[in-house]
């Protein structure tokens, strides 16, 4: 984690980086690393944020999390912190066919 720490600083402080990339922390259970680096870089960033997320249940609470951040759900559509990079892939590059559904 505190790798982590520093690389958000870090990037916080370089002028031509404008989104923070995240990295997963191996030091964190496998199953919400998602959501302690989302809640670091919050915590510690000015950038946008670019992730992952491990499943509909995490990406549930990264969204309660960013609405936290921002003040409302109408506040997060005008100034977006968050991109999600989803694939279905996942090693040893085979389709994932636990993908969450969407919700009806």
């Amino acid at each position: 984690m505190a790798d982590l720490i520093e690389f958000s600083i870090l990037g916080d402080a370089l002028p031509n980086i404008h989104v923070a990339a995240a990295l997963f922390c191996s030091d964190l259970p496998a199953a919400t690393s998602d959501l302690h680096c989302l809640r670091l870089f919050l915590e510690k960033k000015r950038l946008p944020i670019s992730t992952n997320t491990f499943s509909i249940t995490n990406l549930r609470m990264m969204m309660e999390m960013l609405v936290a951040v921002q003040g409302s759900r109408q506040e997060l559509t005008k100034r977006p912190q968050l991109h999600l990079e989803l694939s279905p892939i996942c090693e040893p590059l085979q389709y994932n066919s636990q993908l969450p559904k969407r919700d009806s």
